[in-house]
């Protein structure tokens, strides 16, 4: 074979710029900044966001009711205990309001006898009227003849 000529290799090895396509030089590029996230993202931020908000709600509220039940607990006890008492202070008074107790404390410690005789006062009917009882007038008082004297003399001179 015969060796190329030197103007076809120097056709091969640099290309015409006139019939090749102008490309821009290689270099090393920088990925490009977003300035804004995308959507999706902020969707899955704001629903993780959501999420752990009402487990911390949830959280909350059940600690809320935990300290009411025990409040709950504490004033249950106090009103079985109240109950208690005030159950041993009826029994103490209904003792004490007894009737041999009371015959036994107006005998020893009042004084009190029984009545020799027992009268029964006749029943009075409410719808008969009553006379009008008799009554004397009330006769006026004496005064003594000394302070008589004393106050006739006082109202006689005025000076």
């Amino acid at each position: 074979m015969a060796p190329p000529s030197s103007s076809a290799a120097a056709r091969r090895a640099a290309p015409d710029r006139r019939s090749a396509p102008r490309r821009p030089p290689l270099g090393i590029l920088r990925p490009a900044t977003r300035s804004k996230p995308r959507s999706g993202n902020r969707m899955l931020v704001l629903a993780a966001l959501l999420v752990i908000g009402s487990l911390m709600a949830v959280v909350v509220a059940d600690d809320v009711i935990a300290q009411d039940q025990v409040g709950l607990s504490s004033a249950q006890q106090q009103v079985a205990t109240l109950t208690n008492t005030h159950r041993e202070l009826q029994i103490a008074v209904s003792l004490q309001q007894a009737p041999q107790r009371v015959v036994n404390t107006a005998e020893g410690q009042l004084g009190m006898v029984p009545p020799g005789q027992i009268t029964d006062l006749p029943e009075v009917s409410l719808s008969t009227p009553l006379p009008v009882p008799q009554t004397a007038p009330i006769p006026a008082p004496a005064t003594p003849p000394a302070a008589a004297a004393t106050s006739s003399s006082s109202n006689a001179s005025p000076n």
